[in-house]
């Protein structure tokens, strides 16, 4: 349970990549397929990319494209995308892997069947700078924390309430050690911590809850 579970979803919005799926149809047979065509596809694609991740602010050097072609046996209604290298010689590594794909998907592969494309794709990337989270020292470890008060709590493992600790998270230090049953509460969550489990914070105030051996 990372420190601040109620705005986790957030922290990742703010350090996640800038991404774009941009895709084009391009219905027909490999062998009917013309590679010059293609690359002109994705060079339409790739200008659009390129577009919009300068608008939005992020450096040439930061930027990565991933080209894909997602393919299908003919008459199926789904497609796998594979990747492929930029200057295309020839469909047959890509169909090589579509035929790999498509067995480790769906447990089977059609190798004499006929395949055709289904669409164009592309995955532009700008990378954002990423911070660095404050590590703090085990100062905690070896250390009984103090609850703050204790109430009756069922648990799935008890017939009956057990008297249960209740501590303040904000009072944890990095390397402290809860034996549950227990309870740790915050402003925007509470962490229950069951019989037979063990929490321990991290250096990063992570709390890792671990089973004990033997426990099911």
């Amino acid at each position: 349970m990372p420190p601040s579970p109620g705005i986790t979803s957030a922290v990742g919005c703010l350090l996640v990549d800038v991404r774009h799926d941009l895709a084009t149809m391009y219905l027909r047979p490999v062998e009917r397929a013309d590679l010059s065509e293609i690359e002109q596809e994705f060079a339409k694609l790739e200008a659009e990319a390129w577009e919009r991740l300068r608008a939005e602010g992020v450096p040439d050097e930061k930027v990565s494209l991933q080209r894909t072609i997602a393919m299908r046996y003919l008459g199926q209604w789904r497609s796998l995308a594979v990747p492929v290298e930029v200057g295309l010689a020839s469909l047959d590594e890509a169909i090589a892997k579509f035929h790999a794909q498509h067995e480790r998907e769906y447990a089977y592969r059609r190798d004499g069947a006929a395949v055709e494309i289904y669409q164009l794709g592309l995955r532009a990337i700008g990378i954002t700078p990423k911070p660095e989270f404050r590590q703090l020292p085990l100062s905690g470890a070896g250390i009984a924390p103090q609850p703050l008060t204790s109430r009756p709590v069922k648990f799935d493992e008890t017939d009956q309430p057990v008297e249960t600790p209740i501590f303040r998270r904000s009072r944890l230090q990095a390397g402290t050690v809860i034996h549950g049953p227990a309870i740790i509460e915050q402003f925007d969550s509470t962490t229950v911590v069951p019989p037979g489990v063990i929490a321990s914070v991290d250096q990063y105030l992570i709390i890792r809850l671990h089973l004990t051996e033997g426990l099911s």
